[in-house]
């Protein structure tokens, strides 16, 4: 682990040629860097042991810390989920009010399906609760698993305070996705009883409404937190952009609740939406957007700053962070040509109204809470080290990038559940079926598997015998022959079946017992309707029940808890996350800016505006270590910025630091690769500098080791 502990990945964006002139969507390319400590050529030996066995420490500690803060944010995300409240499964008034009695019916239940594995989640045994909270493991004999689970779900249903009709209306509805398999090495966990037992430590701040603070964001509010699997393939949600959204909106939410700023005024803002509301209500329209700023500032005199411009305007919505509708309509309206109809006044009260009502449900919303204190010392104490820092700035983006990989999972897990249920609603209908059968048929057909499991020795192996559909196979055949009046007693029908079943032309042919035995004038009501033959009843009953077993053979995805060795989150580096610095591009950003401040004087920057146009320029690069990196790390005690080198013959390459350092006839490429050079149309003779990569703001990276010797380890 000491020698590959030190790997780093950094992903670039990539642009295509723009010889038309239009920018082309960025393209993600990752590297593997490998790093380690600044040496100088003179350093002796042992220096340089210490100072490579001190880089690994404090890498692996990052490492560590980062696992155990996401461990445990996402602990307690999974416990805010078991606070769900029951009263969500309850479907919303459809808006058009043509919704059936049945349709309403399949949405509460799948409302309470989700809410059921809310309460009761499946978790990797590693890093799961201990104690009461475990219900059963994946390694339980099913029925014993399968009455501890339906157990708990009673069991919460009746602490809530729910009637023993309603309860037993629960279990019927969760029964298939609760009696599912799971991993053997995952349990099942009562996080409703967490939620409990925090609420007993934390006191009433912790409210079944509350946990929403949390889980809105990341899961973009209650109604999508139900909502049906889009339809998309981006199968396990980690694709870049949702990544960046996740990681902003854990940023917001750590600001909301421990930012020592004051945030946006959102009073006074709710204030100023209903007073523009109002105007828009009673306004004319108007000949141009000018005459209606002036309008509207009349209407806002009384706010201050007052101002008949959009600017000003602007100005008594704005806040840190904030945006709006409204926003957007007054930014469209500064640059608009014509009249202000009366139907964009209309638009814009309707906006102005709910922002309005927006603004005034986020008064107060900003600011600690009991709850939110418990949460973050939880993390603190985990990963050693806290949020505020005496005489400094936060730790923000360090807590954002452990909150933002805890919320990740968490949501990659519930999308996986509904990934689950949809394969298991497939067979609804079908298994539906068997409550509408003859309950004589049922009854006949229980019978037979009960003593067809006897006679195998499933029941005494804890499982049971099950009619599968290809045993049933030729039994239309079957019944045609049975149908004859020469086949009227057991042995002529049994004699049938050994007929069809020699039948060269009967390419497939099921279980013959099962047809000698159903032969039998005791199991006649299963082929036999009145005076007809029916071979349909004993398909339903198993298809029936094959189905009712494909819903249970889906598994419950399990939660895999943040673990350094066995479920490894890697730390990231970059804009809003744990600090990176790479040598070259900072050189790159200040020769840019350099440049910028000889193009504003051109008598002076004329001559010298050749020389600052790439990184890798000669006079720039001499000096310049173009594989230097600073990172920010945690050693355990501090966190420090810790000066390294990075290596990577590809990275080098794609950037050409190797063939255009002092070149003055470089020429940009999106890569200086073969196919980089192809594109842009540059030959072998000439040098090539990845220029559109210089130009980005940021790059980042991500700390991470070999997924195997991690594996090694961990066993």
């Amino acid at each position: 682990m000491a020698r590959k502990a030190d790997n780093l990945t950094n992903r670039q964006g990539d642009e295509s040629p723009k010889s038309d002139g239009f920018e082309r969507p960025t393209t993600q390319r990752a590297y593997t860097l490998r790093v380690r400590p600044t040496l100088s050529p003179d350093t002796p030996r042992f220096d340089a042991t210490v100072l490579a066995a001190e880089l690994q420490s404090a890498l692996w500690a990052t490492h560590a810390s980062v696992n155990a803060g996401s461990r445990a944010f996402g602990n307690w995300l999974l416990t805010l989920r078991g606070g769900l409240s029951h009263e969500l499964a309850e479907p919303p008034a459809s808006k058009k009010g043509d919704r059936s009695e049945v349709d309403t019916a399949k949405l509460r239940k799948q409302r309470r399906i989700l809410l059921a594995l809310s309460w009761l989640n499946v978790e990797d045994e590693h890093g799961a609760p201990t104690g009461t909270a475990r219900i059963a493991t994946g390694r339980d004999i099913e029925s014993v698993r399968t009455e501890r689970v339906l157990a708990a779900l009673r069991q919460i249903l009746k602490l809530r305070g729910i009637a023993e009709a309603a309860v037993k209306s629960w279990e019927s509805d969760c029964a298939d996705s609760l009696m599912a398999r799971i991993r053997e090495d995952a349990v099942w966990v009562n996080r409703s009883e967490c939620f409990d037992r925090a609420q007993e430590s934390i006191g009433s701040s912790l409210t079944r409404v509350e946990v929403w603070d949390v889980l809105g964001p990341f899961f973009n509010g209650e109604e999508p937190y139900f909502a049906g699997l889009e339809t998309d393939d981006d199968s396990d949600g980690t694709s870049e952009e949702k990544a960046k959204d996740l990681v902003q909106k854990a940023g917001q939410w750590l600001s909301s609740r421990f930012g020592q700023g004051k945030g946006a005024d959102f009073g006074s803002m709710a204030q100023v939406y209903r007073a523009m509301s109002d105007w828009a209500q009673n306004a004319s329209e108007f000949s141009s957007a000018k005459l209606a700023f002036e309008s509207l500032a009349d209407a806002l005199a009384a706010f201050s700053p007052s101002s008949a411009d959009a600017e000003g305007i602007l100005k008594l919505i704005s806040g840190p962070g904030y945006k709006s509708a409204t926003r957007n309509l007054v930014k469209g309206w500064e640059t608009r040509v014509g009249a202000v109809s009366r139907e964009q006044l209309e638009r814009f009260r309707e906006v102005a109204r709910e922002d309005a009502a927006k603004a005034a449900a986020n008064v107060g919303g900003k600011g600690r809470r009991p709850w939110s204190d418990a949460v973050l010392n939880a993390v603190e104490s985990a990963c050693g080290f806290t949020y505020l820092v005496e005489d400094g700035a936060a730790r923000h983006s360090e807590f954002a990038v452990m909150l933002d990989h805890a919320a990740r999972r968490v949501s990659i897990g519930h999308s996986w559940i509904k990934r689950a249920e949809s394969e298991r609603q497939r067979f609804e209908d079908r298994a539906a079926k068997l409550n509408a059968m003859d309950a004589h048929v049922l009854s006949a057909l229980d019978r037979f598997v009960r003593e067809r499991s006897d006679l195998s020795g499933a029941t005494a192996a804890g499982g049971s015998y099950r009619i599968r559909p290809s045993a049933i196979a030729g039994w239309e055949e079957v019944l045609k022959h049975w149908r004859r009046p020469s086949c009227s007693t057991i042995s002529q029908r049994v004699e049938a079946v050994r007929v069809v079943q020699a039948d060269p032309d009967i390419v497939k042919f099921g279980d013959a017992q099962l047809f000698e035995t159903l032969a039998d004038d005791r199991y006649s009501c299963v082929w036999r309707r009145g005076d007809l033959v029916d071979h349909t009843m004993l398909a339903e009953y198993v298809y029936g029940h094959d189905a009712r077993e494909k819903q249970r053979r889906f598994k419950v995805p399990a939660y895999r808890h943040p673990d350094p060795l066995r479920h490894p989150v890697f730390c990231d580096f970059g804009n809003s996350r744990w600090d990176i610095r790479y040598a070259v591009h900072e050189a790159a950003k200040a020769q840019a800016k350099a440049a910028e401040r000889l193009a504003a004087k051109p008598s002076a920057g004329a001559a010298k505006k050749s020389k600052a146009h790439a990184p890798d320029n000669t006079e720039a690069g001499e000096s310049l270590d173009t594989h230097g990196l600073q990172l920010t790390l945690w050693d355990g005690t501090t966190h420090k910025k810790v000066k390294l080198r990075w290596s990577s013959k590809r990275f080098s390459r794609d950037l050409g630091l190797n063939e255009a350092g002092g070149r003055s006839n470089a020429r940009p490429v999106s890569r200086a690769d073969r196919l980089g050079r192809a594109a842009a149309g540059v030959g072998a003779n000439f040098g090539a500098c990845a220029q559109s990569l210089f130009r980005q703001n940021d790059w980042n990276g991500r700390l991470q080791a070999p997924r195997l010797q991690l594996n090694a380890i961990a066993e």
